[in-house]
């Protein structure tokens, strides 16, 4: 019985980690900066990291984003909302 309430409380540390993870609020202004500078500035605050070949970056297109606080997914989808990239 001991054993299977050590695992439980196990499970559900990792459940409660793994639900916490990534979440870090992103906060970005940046004008008419390339989708690179735009990676760089989200992995600098720590949110995640991006891997990518730099031949698909459409290297004369521009964005600009000004968020406060938003999650990743809001992020990215702002800053890719006029491009023909995706992410998963």
């Amino acid at each position: 019985m001991m054993k299977f309430t050590v695992l439980l409380i196990i499970a559900f540390s990792l459940q409660s980690f793994a639900h916490g993870y990534g979440q870090e609020n992103i906060s970005l202004n940046l004008e008419k900066v390339t989708l690179k500078k735009v990676f760089k500035a989200i992995e600098q605050q720590g949110a995640c990291r991006f891997v990518y070949k730099d031949d698909i970056l459409p290297r004369e297109q521009r964005v600009s984003i000004s968020v406060a606080n938003a999650s990743l997914e809001d992020v990215m989808n702002k800053v890719l909302q006029n491009t023909v990239l995706s992410y998963k």
